[in-house]
């Protein structure tokens, strides 16, 4: 039985890139220095702060879903680290599926992200 973690959170649709063969499809920041740091260095800090002060919550229980805000880190950081910090550091999932709704586009159905990166920048 695979392990699943569902994580419910906002979803923005990926941008196509072009590496000269075949697209690909690599989802990057879409609003990276409006609603949480551009900068790696700065990010990782607040986000360590953010974990740091947050009070987590009982890590003796499998965690099989996270419901976290998606605000703005200024907004909901504390609270969305503080449902994060549920899942233990060493936990494993085979599949992990984030679902939320589109800020940007509006559109019947769902889209899915089946191939590329998450990527930083």
């Amino acid at each position: 039985m695979k392990t699943v973690l569902l994580i419910v959170i906002a979803l923005i649709l990926p941008h196509m890139i072009t590496d000269g063969q075949e697209a690909r499809r690599d989802r990057h920041p879409a609003v990276a220095g409006s609603f949480y740091p551009a900068g790696e260095e700065k990010l990782r800090s607040e986000l360590e702060n953010f974990f740091r002060t947050g009070n987590g919550p009982d890590r003796t229980v499998r965690v099989r879903a996270v419901i976290a805000p998606h605000a703005g880190y200024v907004y909901s950081g504390h609270t969305a680290a503080a449902a994060f910090a549920a899942i233990p550091s060493d936990a494993e999932y085979d599949n992990i599926f984030l679902i939320g709704s589109s800020h940007r586009y509006s559109f019947e159905g769902a889209a899915v992200f089946t191939s590329g990166f998450w990527s930083p920048s």
